[in-house]
């Protein structure tokens, strides 16, 4: 757009024809704070707030000051995303709880998601965009979600030890446990849940061997194949447990299952009880121990964020916690059936 304002490159100031000026600077380091000190500045705007820290915002507080009978009112303001080293400051001193309180009425928070941008085509940054980043930052920077937290504390990456190779020998008994309450992405619903298989090993020491897991998003009709395809490629021995939903539906789709996609395996329909959280806590302690074991595989990445990021609150993607808990109750709790048997 034409302007009267000139450039100057080596300062980075705009100056326009009234002598107002807009200056650029920076702050990468801490002590850079100091090379503003002397100056005087009517307005401060911080770009991505969140990626400075609380000293280097408060400093630059004590440069905002304007000549005497000025009658424009000097003014901090910044923009940012969720994340960054300033996160929890920001957060404090800006973002309501979920109360709708903050600390000041005086400093004031204007949300902004991806959907208040009419010019942006939403559809297309999800997709090739948005779909490329882990759980947090999608979820940070598409819904501006600033209680969500990069570790859940519930498992951590570190409790799951990564083996090279099937200890077939050490094998007592093997699952597959799936989750089926994944859809297709559409444009109403561009994130919707994964369909999640999960086939999980107890050994003879007594620990859990994840050696693979199926994780998709397609109709039903696909979702069928790929259940009967991974309980042709795991074989008979190989126990399958379907989380049942409620109602007279969860019924009918394990019957399906039991009589039609997998007649002649063992299929077993088991609705989840009690939250998320709860039931994700037995598996969490487990890990703690050390006692869960993944074969090493392109899924480990996807599974170990989603743990790490797991909180109960039903915020993020959990398919993944949720079947590695019915695995555990299945293998380490309810047993009866798996008596004498050998996978």
């Amino acid at each position: 757009m034409p302007t009267d304002a000139k450039w100057n490159e080596r300062d980075h100031r705009w100056t326009f024809p009234s002598g107002a000026s807009l200056s650029f600077g920076y702050l990468e380091y801490e002590n850079d704070i100091y090379q503003y000190q002397g100056a005087s500045y009517n307005f401060i705007g911080f770009d991505e707030l969140p990626q400075f820290s609380l000293r280097q915002y408060s400093y630059l507080f004590s440069r905002l000051r304007k000549a005497l009978g000025n009658p424009i009112p000097s003014r901090m303001r910044g923009t940012g995303n969720p994340g960054g080293i300033g996160h929890e400051w920001v957060k404090e001193r800006f973002i309501p709880d979920k109360n709708g309180s903050k600390n000041s009425d005086k400093r004031m928070f204007i949300p902004s998601k991806l959907i208040d941008n009419p010019h942006l085509d939403a559809d297309d940054y999800r997709e090739n965009s948005l779909s490329n980043l882990d759980m947090v930052t999608r979820a940070r920077l598409e819904d501006g979600d600033w209680d969500i937290s990069e570790s859940g504390g519930i498992f951590k990456r570190d409790w799951f030890s990564i083996i090279e190779s099937l200890p077939y020998q050490d094998i007592v008994r093997t699952i597959r446990v799936w989750d089926l309450a994944g859809s297709e992405p559409s444009n109403s619903y561009p994130d919707p849940d994964y369909t999640v298989g999960m086939k999980v090993h107890l050994l003879r020491s007594g620990k859990l061997l994840i050696s693979d897991i199926i994780r998709v998003r397609v109709n039903s009709g696909e979702v069928e194949r790929q259940v009967a395809k991974a309980a042709e490629l795991d074989g008979h021995p190989t126990r399958i447990r379907i989380e049942q939903e409620g109602g007279s539906a969860g019924k009918s789709v394990i019957e399906n299952y039991q009589l039609r996609v997998l007649r002649g395996y063992t299929v077993i329909g088991k609705k989840a009880t009690g939250s998320k959280l709860d039931r994700a806590k037995p598996a969490s302690a487990f890990a703690e121990a050390g006692h869960i074991l993944l074969m090493r595989s392109a899924w480990n990445e996807p599974f170990l964020q989603e743990l790490a990021s797991f909180t109960g609150d039903g915020k993020l993607h959990d398919d993944q916690v949720d079947t590695l808990s019915a695995a555990y109750d299945e293998l380490l709790v309810y047993t009866p059936e798996f008596e004498g048997d050998i996978a």
